[in-house]
């Protein structure tokens, strides 16, 4: 059974590496995430956004926003 991860964590983690400079094997140790799940995160950001498949950290910054107002707004 794989694991879920919220968009907060998967812009945190994508952001300290690709923005930050940090290096993958500190992120991952630190948020206590495998190493491959957090290269998938970066593979995935440095996609095109409008590929099926690529989330850009842009992409997670909105998803989080508006996780963010529902938490705060339900109705």
């Amino acid at each position: 059974m794989s694991k879920s991860y919220s968009n907060e964590i998967k812009l945190l983690a994508t952001e300290r590496v690709l923005i930050k400079g940090e290096r993958v094997t500190e992120v991952a140790k630190d948020l206590r995430i495998a190493q491959s799940t957090l290269y998938t995160w970066i593979s995935a950001s440095k996609q095109d956004s409008n590929s099926e498949n690529g989330v850009s950290v842009e992409t997670l910054k909105q998803r989080l926003k508006k996780s963010l107002r529902r938490a705060r707004y339900p109705y």
